[in-house]
């Protein structure tokens, strides 16, 4: 063998060895290729399923305490067994979470025996036994802690979260969360865009009901049933196939699988029950593999065929030249591969996805994560437009071109833009950089794809919830304040803000008790900060009676309400939030109330108290009035103590018609009246000749009032009294009315619709103190010397009693301001009856007088006898009617009548008239009665009678009453 055949054989020899050793490094990297891409696959699996169940699930366990925490009335309702209740209760709770989680099916409230309470997607169906069905909620009843895990029932798979339940630290029950597990296999199969489903073992998915089509769904491989939804990957393992191993290869039509276990559904003891198979396709992986080993086959018969060729022709510095040619090639080529493989992977390996475009726009490269974002091979990928396959059409396209502009020019750009996936039509939001490159001489422009679709999601949901939380803030009608665990505010809603008269901005980060500065009302000391007390005993607190806000201008009001701690996810207090609201309208229709109520209860006293005392009176008048008809007229001394006696005595009656105006006697007779002329008469009448004066605002077309005018005009007099004696050194008065449209805007009128006319009087004097300003209205206080006390409470009886509202407002040493309500009228619907002058003298009559006093009795026999009449005396009704009849049998009827209105435990004068004219039609009766205002007496020809007098009366009175109703009779008679 000569040298040429020696070096065609070594080199031969070389040139194989170099091709096996290039086949198998390629044939190593392929198979490593193919192993990092499985290993890969591998790792985002179990990154996706790790943060599926921290996220998905376990939250769930705090999702149910924080539920409990801060809804203690549900807690109450379930301790209580109120099924109905604790429903209404749990119902929005439970919509929401289905709103929020499609996948979210189950809430359970179970008994400490296992009974079912309450199933919120079913809650007709209840009280049967779950202790063999659900072993998680019987294990949570026995250990009385929260448990979860996966449990396979007859309606399928789900995650369950059982949280105990304790009232006044005794357990009464468990509360239970259900998830269904096919939350999992949607979110894998989401992220990963990969074949995913599920294996359970047998022994547990005999549990589930399944019927009709979907047992053709199962397939059976050893101990494990497999969910194979008719996929034909599942459809088709092997007989052999066995779960247990991971990373298993099967083969499908032509195409070839890694199936990836992950055995993460455990039940409440940490038991493996089942797992996720996830399928991925590495057919592609394989082909470029068989290609290589192909493409290298040939490659290396090629070299050696041309190795020989080469040797046999030239021998010597040929051959050495070549070899050494060959071998820098060799090493150029391995080189090129290694940096190529190294950029490859670098540039796949981007979380980006990469284009590499042209600068006339068509694309020349783009990495693994473009192919996995939009959906496409890299053949296809190269192909397509980016202006018409990758746009959505809801993109401004003509920025396009300037973006693209921008970034040849050598401006880098960034902007969002929302890319379609051409199969499907599917759009994502994507951040897109654009900048240009240069390599060596050629200039191209790359763009990386950022995939924010679920930031963006997440940064909308966060601003909508901002949203609806500051709408929500908004609309609450209260004031809301909201802190850190420092006590420094966070947060002030706008009715926060009005109250304190603090902005969001200059609250903001300042402590607590500077902003919701408190006191107590009555003491005026300080209170304690209620955030405070919140953070220290961590719940629910309410303020204190008698508290009031103290406004950064000084301005006080009486508020009412609670503070609460905020709690985070784990229950952990992350500060505190103050509710409250102004309470001072309420007080002040409360006080109003009061003291109307006390007025009333005085009334009735009054009221008894005057009509006894007005028979006294009568008494006492009628004897003074006889005792001077039968002394001699040159008896002036004596006749002069008797005009005292009697002078004094009709001064008793005014004090007695006070009184009346708060008893049941004192209802006003009413008529359409003008405030301007009432007014202005009663305030000169008062001031006459004082150093006092008024000034008066009417507006022309001031409304008309229902009123008894001579009730009003006491009132106007008693305030312009009160008002002349708080200015000794004189002054101005101003008296003011105005009509009322709106009710509901008058901040002491009780009403929410109405028309009123509103009268305010107000002086420059000394003013109330702020001690005594609630007693004013009181009967019989007064700070006068010669006072009764009754002035002001009878004006505030008189207004009570028009429906009406009376008010005082007053500074010390700047005067005081009276307003009065009254009800508007339009139209004159009352008149005063026409007023009867006195009548001619009349004949004797036979009088009989009916009244329950004795005294009375004798007063008016004398009287009617110095009248020439014969009186004949009763004391009740029943005695008038029986003495009547008997009277007109005998054949001496009795002419005229004068009943008394009020009989106590007796049958009084209203009624007594009824049944007397049921008797004789024609009878002749007058009304007597010291309630002067009686609608009765009043209006006495409605319920009739003929006339009416007043106790207590003098002779001319009742002479004159006589006389009027006669009168009438022989009228009517004619």
């Amino acid at each position: 063998m000569n040298e040429k055949s020696k070096a065609i054989i070594l080199v031969s020899l070389i040139v194989i060895a170099l091709s096996v050793a290039f086949l198998y490094q390629g044939y190593i990297s392929h198979s490593k290729a193919i192993d990092r891409a499985i290993a890969g696959q591998e790792a985002e699996l179990n990154s996706t399923i790790g943060a599926l169940e921290e996220f998905s699930f376990a939250p769930y366990g705090t999702r149910i305490q924080n539920l409990l925490d801060l809804n203690p009335d549900m807690v109450e309702a379930f301790a209580r067994r109120d099924r109905e209740l604790l429903y209404q209760l749990s119902l929005s709770k439970y919509m929401g979470l289905q709103k929020e989680n499609e996948f979210f099916k189950v809430m359970h409230y179970h008994l400490p025996n296992s009974i079912t309470f309450l199933r919120m997607h079913a809650p007709d169906f209840f009280g049967d036994d779950l202790r063999h069905v659900r072993p998680i909620v019987d294990d949570v009843h026995i250990n009385q802690k929260p448990n979860s895990g996966f449990e396979i029932g007859k309606h399928g798979v789900f995650f369950r979260v059982v949280q105990p339940v304790f009232h006044e630290n005794k357990y009464v029950g468990a509360l239970e969360f259900g998830i269904h597990a096919h939350q999992i296999l949607q979110n894998i199969q989401a992220k990963t865009n990969v074949e995913a489903t599920a294996y359970f073992l047998a022994s547990n998915w005999q549990k589930f009901t399944v019927s009709g089509p979907d047992r053709k769904t199962l397939r059976r491989y050893g101990q494990y049933i497999v969910l194979s939804h008719n996929n034909p990957i599942y459809d088709h393992f092997p007989r052999d196939f066995n779960l247990d191993r991971d990373g298993q290869q099967v083969t499908i039509n032509d195409k070839t699988y890694t199936i990836h276990a992950h055995p993460i559904f455990r039940d409440y003891q940490g038991k493996v029950i089942g797992g996720i198979l996830v399928s991925q396709d590495i057919s592609s992986l394989l082909a470029e593999k068989k290609s290589f080993l192909r493409q290298g086959l040939v490659f290396s018969a090629v070299l050696l065929i041309l190795a020989f060729a080469a040797l046999y022709l030239t021998f010597g510095s040929v051959m050495d030249s070549l070899l050494h040619e060959v071998r820098e090639r060799k090493q150029a080529e391995a080189d090129l591969a290694f940096g190529r493989q190294r950029l490859q992977a670098i540039f796949d390996s981007s979380p980006a996805a990469i284009f590499i475009h042209d600068m006339d726009g068509s694309i020349l490269d783009l990495n693994r994560t473009m192919l996995k974002m939009f959906g496409v091979d890299k053949e296809e990928g190269l192909t397509l437009s980016l202006t018409e396959e990758y746009f959505s059409p809801e993109n401004p396209l003509e920025m396009a071109a300037y973006f693209w502009k921008e970034a040849s020019e050598g401006q880098p750009q960034q902007f969002d833009w929302i890319f379609r996936r051409p199969h499907d039509g599917s759009t994502f939001i994507g951040q897109v950089n654009l900048e240009k490159i240069v390599f060596g001489d050629k200039e191209v422009v790359c763009a990386t794809v950022l995939d924010i679709t679920a930031r963006k999601e997440a940064e909308e949901n966060l601003a909508s919830e901002q949203e609806r939380l500051a709408v929500t803030l908004r609309s609450i009608a209260d004031g809301v304040i909201a802190t850190d665990t420092e006590g420094k505010i966070v947060l002030l809603n706008k009715v926060a803000e009005e109250l304190t008269g603090w902005s969001h901005e200059e609250a903001k980060g300042r402590p607590s008790t500077e902003v919701f500065n408190i006191i107590n009302e009555k003491t005026g000391q300080k209170c304690a900060s209620p955030v405070r007390r919140v953070l220290d005993i961590g719940r629910i607190i309410g303020l204190a009676n008698h508290t009031a806000l103290i406004a950064k201008d000084g301005s006080v009001r009486s508020i009412a309400d609670s503070g609460a701690p905020i709690r985070d996810r784990e229950s952990v207090i992350v500060g505190v939030v103050l509710v409250f609201r102004d309470v001072t309208h309420e007080k002040k229709i409360e006080e109003e109330l009061l003291k109307i109520r006390k007025l009333e209860s005085i009334g009735v006293l009054a009221g008894g108290i005057a009509h006894d005392f007005n028979n006294i009176l009568s008494a006492i008048l009628g004897n003074i009035e006889l005792a001077a008809y039968r002394i001699a007229e040159d008896d002036s001394k004596t006749m002069t103590l008797l005009a005292e006696a009697q002078k004094a005595s009709k001064r008793a009656a005014k004090l007695t018609q006070q009184l009346l105006t708060f008893s049941k006697g004192g209802v006003p007779v009413r008529e359409a009246t003008t405030l301007p002329e009432l007014i202005t008469d009663s305030a000169d009448f008062v001031l006459h000749g004082s150093q006092v004066f008024c000034k008066y605002t009417f507006p022309d077309d001031l409304w008309m009032v229902d009123v008894d005018s001579g009730q009003i005009g006491q009132v106007v007099q008693n305030i312009i009294l009160n008002a002349k004696h708080a200015m000794p050194e004189g002054g101005a008065i101003v008296i003011r009315c105005a009509n009322v449209k709106d009710a509901a805007r008058e901040a002491l009128l009780n009403v929410d619709k109405g028309d009123y006319v509103r009268i305010t009087i107000q002086d420059t004097g000394v003013g109330i103190p702020q001690e005594i300003r609630d007693k004013v209205f009181d009967p019989y206080f007064t700070t006068k010397q010669e006072g009764s006390g009754l002035g002001l409470a009878i004006c505030h009886s008189i207004v009570h009693k028009h429906e009406g509202y009376l008010t005082v407002d007053s500074v010390s040493g700047k005067g005081t301001t009276f307003t009065i309500y009254l009800p508007a009228v339009f139209s004159p619907d009352r008149h005063t009856e026409e007023k009867h002058g006195v009548v001619p003298s009349v004949k004797a009559a036979r009088i009989m007088v009916m009244d329950d006093d004795e005294m009375v009795r004798t007063v008016a026999a004398a009287q009617l006898t110095i009248l020439g009449h014969e009186p004949v005396l009763v004391t009740d009704g029943e005695q008038a009617i029986n003495r009547y009849q008997k009277s007109q049998d005998r054949g001496t009827p009795i002419d005229l009548v004068i009943m008394d209105l009020t009989i106590p435990g007796g049958m009084g004068g209203q009624e007594a008239a009824q049944k007397l004219h049921q008797l004789d039609p024609k009878a002749i009766i007058i009304v007597a009665s010291g309630y002067s205002n009686d609608r009765v007496m009043a209006n006495y020809r409605e319920y009739g009678f003929y006339s009416a007098v007043a106790k207590p009366f003098d002779l001319t009175e009742l002479s004159r009453a006589i006389e009027s109703a006669l009168k009438t009779n022989r009228e009517e008679e004619a």
